[in-house]
């Protein structure tokens, strides 16, 4: 009696079923245009004009030394940040502040300041609100230099996720991830001033709303964890004065 021999053909089933359940409707992925379109009225339901988050920045430095300090960081809907160190007078770091454009305090040194600029170079216009938020995070991937003709799909902290820009893990392309239901910026990747800068946004889910906030933003440079800002308080629609990011 003959042996019979599995057929090909339901191997490449077998793949492409596993597939579609790692990331569920993967038979189609939208283009570039489209998502930010679909992101563009998701945020025009949103009517806050700020949010203020309250926690702890830590400093990781090569050696797996870590120095944390309380710190604020407020966003207003149309893209501009603020985030700022609060500290008591006798500590050894002195008081410094970074804006969205890179205007800061000086004080504190360069081993501060950096990387809470390429944080904020990075992360400020996906924090964007409402009808501000299209065209900044556009903007954003323009600046970025984001190959929006490759769009695939992803995982962060086992959230599916549309990348922009190239593979999940063609790291060393600029991309730009979002979180497939919500649209909400998960992270991005890019070169600045020499360095590559990868900023991630973790979170969690409000109880009551069912909405996704960022309570964590990572920051690693040259594939090292060089800065987290982890919110232990949240205010919403808080109304910031253009004065404070100036």
């Amino acid at each position: 009696m003959m042996k019979k021999v599995p057929r090909p053909t339901a191997v490449a089933i077998t793949v492409v079923a596993a597939s579609l359940l790692l990331f569920p409707a993967a038979a189609y992925i939208l283009p570039f245009d489209p998502l930010l379109e679909q992101l563009g009225e998701k945020r025009k339901e949103e009517e806050e004009i700020g949010r203020v988050f309250r926690g702890k920045l830590t400093f990781h430095d090569v050696d797996g030394v870590e120095v944390a300090v309380p710190a604020t960081r407020a966003v207003r809907a149309d893209g501009h940040c603020r985030i700022e160190l609060n500290l008591e007078p006798d500590h050894e770091l002195e008081g410094a502040y970074v804006n969205w454009d890179g205007r800061r305090a000086a004080g504190s040194g360069e081993a501060v300041l950096e990387p809470l600029m390429m944080l904020e170079t990075l992360a400020c216009p996906l924090f964007a609100l409402g009808t501000h938020a299209e065209p900044l995070i556009r903007g954003q991937v323009d600046l970025l230099g984001v190959d929006v003709e490759q769009v695939g799909y992803g995982r962060l902290e086992g959230k599916v996720a549309y990348v922009i820009g190239g593979r999940s893990w063609e790291t060393h392309l600029p991309q730009v991830w979002l979180h497939k239901e919500t649209l909400v910026p998960l992270r991005a990747l890019g070169e600045i001033d020499g360095r590559a800068a990868d900023v991630r946004m973790m979170g969690r889910e409000d109880r009551e709303s069912g909405e996704w906030h960022p309570t964590r933003i990572e920051l690693y440079l040259d594939g090292m964890l060089a800065v987290t800002f982890d919110a232990r308080e949240v205010d919403h629609d808080v109304d910031l004065p253009a004065s404070l990011f100036r």
